[in-house]
């Protein structure tokens, strides 16, 4: 066979197979799916995170605690306010304290049974992996 018959120019010969080659090929191969595997993991793990944190948005104390850091985030007298109006630093406030009061609530309507979590799912069948 010649190598006008498969395609080849002339000048290109027969593929390497020197082994430095082969190795080098073989290596890249190797680089590729140890990335690819690398890809797959990191993004199990985002699922298993996600699943958490959906877990973790119906518990009343997650709640509670998103309550207390708006509470905290409120301006207060002695903050350093920048070029803040007082109207400006009052809607703050205004929006934080209301933010607190609407944690607060979903806390205790969780608490009071309008939010029923389904907590006896294993996260591996709800994503449909293993640990």
């Amino acid at each position: 066979m010649t190598a006008e018959r498969v395609g080849r120019r002339p000048e290109q010969g027969t593929p390497a197979t020197d082994t430095a080659t082969i190795k080098h090929n073989s290596t890249g191969l190797h680089r590729q799916l140890r990335q690819t595997v690398e890809r797959i993991d990191y993004a199990e793990l985002l699922r298993r995170r996600a699943v958490q944190q959906a877990i973790l948005d119906v518990q009343a104390w997650q709640w509670r605690r998103r309550a207390d850091a708006f509470e905290h985030a409120r301006p207060r007298i002695g903050d350093f306010t920048g070029r803040a109006s007082a109207q400006q630093l009052a809607a703050a406030d205004a929006r934080c304290a209301a933010t607190a009061r609407a944690c607060r609530a979903y806390a205790d309507a969780i608490e009071d049974g309008w939010v029923t979590p389904d907590l006896h799912i294993d996260i591996d069948d709800l994503i449909g992996g293993s640990a």
